[in-house]
């Protein structure tokens, strides 16, 4: 319970949560302003009710997808203070073993911005359910695909951090493998040359997160479409759970 309180105060004595709370009035304002052209387009049967809801679920996946990124780049200053010295030090004191201080520290990381980012979602998901184009349901398939890529990204952030113990390579590595699984996604497109080519650009778009085919995923499951693989899903959990595992031995193995 230490672990916990100690990390609820680090969150709200960074005030993360008001930057997040300044996007989320953006996001509601911009969202609104988009959706009331939108809807004055049914009402004068220009559209359909249809194309307002698509168009609705696609600004909240954009929205949320944007909030993960803001909160996993928070996350990078916790876990680079996990790996220096003078940080971690009084808990290792105490009858409790690295692992246990490990894993207790990073689920109370999850937990606490996986709550915030449910609240400050949900706000936009109420001003959409309130204005009648996504239901309940639709925005819990949007939420609770989001959370499991925040996950993701949040262990790419404790691997770096413990493997380097450096916030900027953190940044850096952030920004490089988000922008690396977006063009990945085009692969398929690509004039790739021999089958080699094929082979190596499909490995390495399995071996990085698939969160931006995770949000595809997410709206069709709004959408009642179909998806026709889960394998992003399956090999970026996979991920998670080996950089977890990766970043727990690491953590004891260093010298404090």
């Amino acid at each position: 319970m230490g672990i916990f309180k100690e990390t609820l105060l680090e969150f709200f004595d960074r005030k993360q949560h008001l930057a997040g709370m300044v996007v989320t009035v953006l996001g509601l304002l911009l969202i609104y302003l988009g959706l009331s052209k939108r809807l004055d387009l049914v009402d004068n049967n220009l559209d359909t009710a249809a194309n307002v809801t698509v168009f609705a679920i696609g600004a909240l996946q954009t929205f949320v997808s944007l909030m993960v990124l803001l909160a996993a780049v928070s996350t990078i200053f916790l876990f680079t203070k996990l790996s220096r010295k003078g940080q971690v030090e009084y808990y290792l004191s105490k009858p409790i073993t690295r692992g246990s201080f490990f894993l207790s520290k990073l689920f109370s990381i999850y937990f606490i911005y996986a709550i915030a980012l449910t609240a400050l979602c949900s706000m936009v998901g109420i001003e959409l359910i309130g204005l009648g184009v996504i239901s309940l349901a639709q925005f819990g398939y949007v939420l609770s695909v989001n959370l499991i890529s925040f996950g993701i990204w949040m262990s790419v952030m404790l691997f770096v951090g413990m493997l380097t113990k450096s916030v900027t390579y953190c940044f850096a590595s952030l920004a490089a493998v988000w922008v690396g699984q977006l063009v990945l996604t085009g692969r398929e497109s690509w004039s790739a040359g021999e089958q080699f080519g094929r082979y190596l650009l499909d490995t390495i778009y399995y071996i990085l997160p698939n969160t931006s085919e995770m949000g595809q995923m997410a709206q069709l499951l709004a959408t009642g479409q179909a998806v026709s693989s889960w394998l992003p899903v399956m090999t970026s959990v996979v991920l998670l759970l080996l950089l977890i595992y990766t970043s727990k031995s690491r953590f004891q193995r260093l010298d404090f």
